[in-house]
């Protein structure tokens, strides 16, 4: 992974961990409607991902032509999927507040009140925290203070048959507005896990003589990150 950018260490190694496409900026851009600023990403989004680690949205595919959201413009001959947005999974604090989500191959340890008010910028009042161990020359990390809720379609069939009859009109829509899309890599949502705070991290060394440990504070909104590399 010598080389590659943040954004591709992180979604290269959380993808493992199968919670959907890990974006490495998940708010959206200002350029953006400004009612999917505010929603962000909606069941029925259709994008790409950015090298920067964007969801580029292009337009909501069960929303109607004249929908504030599609104010872009749709593609040719564009009907939208019928869809009851009653017929979903969710799940409130389907990944729960604090609860880190890493790389595979990292080791969690818990540290003691005494240990962690040791290092700088912890709240003396702090009581503890954890430390993770990253065992490969790479790691990335996403930190959900305050949890995530995920969404996703309770059928999907219906999503895949939609995709399959218009997705050639998709990449033809990038087309027209000057984005360049190659075969494969545009993306319709059919789930999401959503919060109002996060925290991520990425790191790829090609060398092997350190190895590196990040140390989270407990007892503050935003855990606040120390990365710690040890010569082995």
């Amino acid at each position: 992974m010598y080389g590659f950018s943040d954004a591709e260490v992180y979604a290269s190694l959380l993808l493992l961990r199968q919670h959907g496409y890990p974006l490495w900026k998940p708010n959206p851009y200002e350029s953006l409607p400004e009612i999917y600023r505010v929603t962000g990403t909606r069941l029925g989004d259709v994008g790409r991902i950015t090298q920067d680690g964007h969801f580029h949205f292009l337009f909501n595919a069960l929303a109607p032509a004249d929908d504030p959201i599609n104010m872009k413009g749709v593609p040719d001959y564009f009907e939208p999927l019928e869809f009851d947005m009653n017929e979903v999974l969710r799940c409130v604090n389907y990944h729960n507040p604090g609860d880190p989500i890493y790389s595979i191959g990292t080791k969690q340890y818990a540290l003691g009140a005494d240990v962690s008010t040791q290092l700088a910028g912890i709240p003396a009042e702090g009581s503890g925290g954890i430390e993770l161990k990253f065992e490969e020359n790479r790691g990335a990390l996403l930190l959900l203070p305050s949890g995530a809720t995920r969404v996703d379609v309770e059928a999907i069939k219906p999503f895949r048959q939609y995709a399959y009859r218009n997705c050639e009109e998709w990449y033809r829509f990038a087309e027209k507005r000057g984005i360049e899309v190659e075969n494969g890599s545009l993306y319709f949502a059919t789930g999401f896990d959503k919060t109002n705070s996060w925290e991520n991290a990425a790191f790829s060394n090609p060398t092997r003589d350190a190895s590196v440990s990040l140390r989270l504070a407990s007892g503050v909104t935003a855990p606040d990150l120390f990365f710690l590399v040890q010569k082995t």
